[in-house]
Parts: structure tokens; C-alpha cells; sequence
């Protein structure tokens, strides 16, 4: 980041007057609360267009009475733009802005109003413009970015408006769960249910667009997969199977994550799609090295009987909403720890899953400080020229119970029902899945999470407990628990590395 460009003071003379009078001319900066909406602003100035004309019809009169006061808002910034504009029209050089000219940048630290600016830039030039012109605009363009990048990675969790000039890599995740990773001697690795799994998350801003609803977000691309075995430790060859106990199962894929987060950080959603193969030898892979190489367990048989064993295409879709339940912790300048409570709905449908979940959250961070990947703010302090990095620790707790309406990795391929005795599918059954009144409808999830950030890396540490997903009649027996009754527990390690 070239922070030179940003913090660099004037040596030589006070703030010029030029800036002083452009600041004068205009509204004091302060924090906006209004939320970006260029399609209402192209719709007002349409009426506005009209009633110039004498055009207006009387019932329009009232919406844009309504609605004036938005159009002079947002004047205001065509007004700054275009001062800043006639203070580089002298300005030759080819790579800096007056002092002045970044003078009156940084007086604008909301991310907001900066974003307004950059599109005035950029709306300012047409085709007849003369190329100093145009290069006055890239390096406003610059400029503007470049500060709302250091207010994002100052105040918030990677969540940031577009700048034109995206960030392509803003940090990678790495993630497993597994039975073997829990703790406390509460349940021995038994490799049975949710038995692992294996996530990796590219952070970026590339595919941020700026549309008629900007809203402060990144995204990830993902790979990875997901595991599901019965208690195998019986099982003598790779095509057998328990009908007292649940079948193999396993989805791999590739994905997208779009993470946002509310004007006021009030809300926050995410949307998924992933798409990749059910019944993929996965599944069959990460046991096997696992059982070899760090758990030292048993062969792992049976996988041979998995569902969609001949591979099915699977495309799973989900979307999460949050909201935080008190106002006055939606935007805490202060990130010391404290209990944040929230409450989530999340929506999924695919041929992995098709769920409706609801959940209440305690946090140790709001939404603008901690993101839906555990990533806590940067939290850079500057005195002078020197970073000062603070070590950060967090905590959250979750209680999410689901309705589940149809579970392929336990029923079969399907969406929303189970579609592989359909006579119309040439594709070969599972060799065994489970019918519907033996898969239960509710399941009840609890999360811990517990974790730290430094100044390059986060870590953490995620305890899960299941609640019986099955219902099966004269079913198996774990250490004398029948898997009706048996609570899963797993946990998951997570690192990430913030670039």
C-alpha cells in the first residue's frame, strides 16, 4: 500500500487555501446515514428532470418533494468533486496530488461518502474530455481508494466498498473438522457420523461490483469437501454396509461465498454456491490417509457402498442472514471483548442439503469487527510512520436449530426428495441409503469457537455437538450407545493467513 501517498504532510506551509476554501464551501465531513441507493437517486433525479421540463405530473409532485433532500446530498459530493477537479487543473505531475487536494481526501472517513466521491470521478469525464483531464481522474481515483482501503482495514473485518482498484488475494483459510480433534474426553474418535472434513477459502475482492445497491462485502472461492461414514470398524470389504447404521457418504466441490455486511452494521448475510460431486472417492481418500498417516486407525472399508457411488453432480445453495439484537453494539469503536448477541436464519437447497435453520449467537465482537470467517479487524495504529500491531483474542458461542427436509448424505440423491428410483434416471441406485422416517427432521447444533489474531495470521479452534440425525430401528450400538441417542462431537482447526 503506498502510504506515503495518504500520509504524507506539508513540510513546507499550513494547508493551502484553496483546500481551505473548497472545505469552507461545502458541508462539514461527518458520519452519513444514509444508505447507497442509485437506482432511488436515478429515479428522483428523473422526477427532478421532469419538473425542469414543466413535465411533472401532480400525483409525481409529492415523491419528489419527499426526495429532494437526497438529490442536494448527494450534490454536495458533485460539487467537492468538481473543486477537486479545477485544484489539479494546474497539476502536471504524473504520479502525486497536490497536498492539498489530499488534504481534503482525508477529511472524509467514511466509507460511505468516499464511495459517492469515487463515482462522481468517475462520472465526471465523457469521450470529449482532454487527457489531462482523464489523468486527473485516475489519480483521484487512486487517491480515494487508497483511503478508503486504510479506513476499512482500520475499522472493520475486510468488509469494504468497491475501489475500483480490488484487492485480488485478502487472505487464505485453510480448515478441517474432525472427530479427532475433540477434546475433553467427552467422546473417543470413533470415525463415525460427521467424521471430517477439509475447507480452503481465497479471500478477494475481484468479483465486487458496484450496481445500483453497493454494499461493503468480500468474497471467497473455495474448494472442499465434506465426510460422512457409519461406525465401520466391523467392516470386512469395501462393498458392505450396516442397515443399523448410516451409509457412507461424501460431497466435493468448488464454490463461491459473497459476505456482506449492512450501511449501519446492524445486519450482515451471506450467500454460498458450491457445485461438485456426490459420491466422489473423496471420501475414501481422506480416511484412508488420515487412518494411515495421523490417527493410525483402521483400514477403512465399505466406501464401495457410499451414496451416488457412480458419482452425482451436486449444486447446493445457501443463504444466511443475521442481525444483531442490540443497537448500541452495532458500531462499538472499541473491539475490547464483550458479549454480543445476534439471531440468524439460513435458507439452503441443493443435493447436499436442503435445510431451514434458525440460530442465537454470543459473540466476544459485533458484526463490523468480526466477519463470518473469524477474521477480526486489522487493527492498525499509526504514530507517525509506525505500525503498531495488537495481538487479538475472540470467542463466540452458537445454538442453531434445523429442519431438515431432505439430507442426501443420508436418504439418497435428491433435492427435495429422494430421486433415485426415478424410471426416467439411468443412473445406478445407491447400494444403500436410508428411507425417510428413518432420518430425523430436527437436529439441534452447538458451536464454540475460540480463537486469535496477529498481525499475519488468525487461528482457531471450533467445538461442535450433533444431535442423532437417525432414527433406525435395532440400530447400532456405540460403547453401548445406541446411535438414536448418541450427541456427535467434533471440532474444527482453522488458520488463516491475511495477506
Amino acid at each position: 500500500m503506498n502510504y506515503s501517498l495518504l500520509a504524507q504532510t506539508e513540510k513546507d506551509s499550513a494547508v493551502s487555501k484553496n483546500s481551505k476554501d473548497v472545505l469552507k464551501s461545502l458541508p462539514a465531513p461527518e458520519v452519513s446515514s444514509k444508505r447507497l441507493n442509485y437506482l432511488k437517486l436515478i429515479r428522483i433525479q428523473n422526477l427532478k428532470d421532469l419538473e425542469d421540463e414543466g413535465d411533472l405530473k401532480v400525483k409525481q409532485k409529492p415523491k419528489l418533494e419527499k426526495n429532494e433532500s437526497l438529490l442536494d446530498y448527494y450534490n454536495e459530493y458533485s460539487i467537492l468533486v468538481d473543486s477537486l477537479f479545477q485544484l489539479e487543473k494546474e497539476n502536471f505531475s504524473q504520479n502525486a496530488l497536490k497536498p492539498s487536494t489530499l488534504e481534503i481526501i482525508r477529511e472524509y472517513s467514511n466509507l460511505t461518502q468516499l464511495t459517492i466521491i469515487i463515482r462522481y470521478v468517475l462520472n465526471k469525464l465523457d469521450i470529449n474530455s482532454t487527457s489531462h483531464e482523464q489523468f486527473i481522474r485516475k489519480k483521484l481515483v487512486h487517491a480515494v481508494a487508497e483511503q478508503m482501503k486504510l479506513i476499512a482495514e482500520n475499522n472493520q473485518a475486510w468488509y469494504n466498498y468497491n475501489t475500483v482498484e480490488k484487492q485480488w488475494i485478502k487472505g487464505i483459510q485453510i480448515e478441517s473438522s474432525n472427530d479427532l480433534f475433540a477434546i475433553g474426553g467427552i467422546q473417543k474418535n470413533n470415525d463415525v457420523d460427521y467424521t471430517g472434513s477439509l475447507k480452503v477459502s481465497i479471500s478477494t475482492d475481484l468479483f465486487k461490483m458496484n450496481g445500483l445497491f453497493p454494499t461493503q462485502s468480500y468474497q471467497n472461492i473455495i474448494y472442499g469437501a465434506e465426510v460422512f461414514t457409519p461406525y465401520f470398524k466391523d467392516f470386512t470389504t469395501d462393498s458392505s454396509f450396516n442397515r443399523n447404521d448410516r451409509p457412507h457418504a461424501n460431497f466435493k466441490y468448488l464454490g463461491y461465498e459473497f459476505n456482506g455486511i449492512s450501511f449501519n452494521y446492524m445486519r450482515r448475510w451471506s450467500f454460498s454456491t458450491k457445485l461438485g460431486i456426490i459420491g466422489s472417492r473423496f471420501g475414501y481418500n481422506f480416511q484412508y490417509f488420515l487412518h494411515r498417516d495421523i490417527s493410525l486407525s483402521p483400514y477403512p472399508y465399505g466406501w464401495d457402498a457410499q451414496i451416488a457411488k457412480e458419482g452425482r453432480l451436486g449444486l447446493q445453495v445457501n443463504g444466511k442472514y443475521e442481525r444483531l439484537l442490540l443497537k448500541k453494539q452495532a458500531d462499538l469503536k472499541s473491539d475490547v471483548v464483550r458479549l454480543v448477541p445476534s439471531a440468524s436464519i439460513e435458507l439452503a437447497a441443493g443435493h447436499y442439503m436442503t435445510y431451514v435453520e434458525g440460530g442465537i449467537n454470543l459473540s466476544s465482537h459485533n458484526f463490523r469487527h468480526r466477519n463470518q470467517d473469524n477474521i477480526l479487524r486489522i487493527g492498525k495504529y499509526f504514530t507517525g510512520y509506525d505500525k503498531i500491531w495488537r495481538a487479538k483474542g475472540y470467542m463466540n458461542l452458537n445454538i442453531n436449530p434445523r429442519l431438515v427436509i431432505h439430507n442426501t448424505m443420508l436418504e439418497g440423491f435428491g433435492v427435495f426428495s429422494t430421486n433415485e428410483d426415478d424410471a426416467n434416471s439411468f443412473a445406478k441406485p445407491s447400494v444403500y441409503k436410508l428411507n425417510g422416517d428413518q432420518v430425523r427432521d430436527f437436529v439441534l447444533f452447538t458451536n464454540f469457537t475460540a480463537g486469535a489474531q496477529f498481525s499475519k495470521f488468525n487461528v482457531f479452534y471450533k467445538y461442535s455437538i450433533k444431535s442423532p440425525e437417525v432414527n433406525i430401528e435395532n440400530a447400532m450400538k456405540i460403547d453401548g450407545v445406541s446411535i438414536n441417542d448418541r450427541w456427535h462431537h467434533y471440532a474444527t482447526l482453522g488458520l488463516s493467513f491475511i495477506l
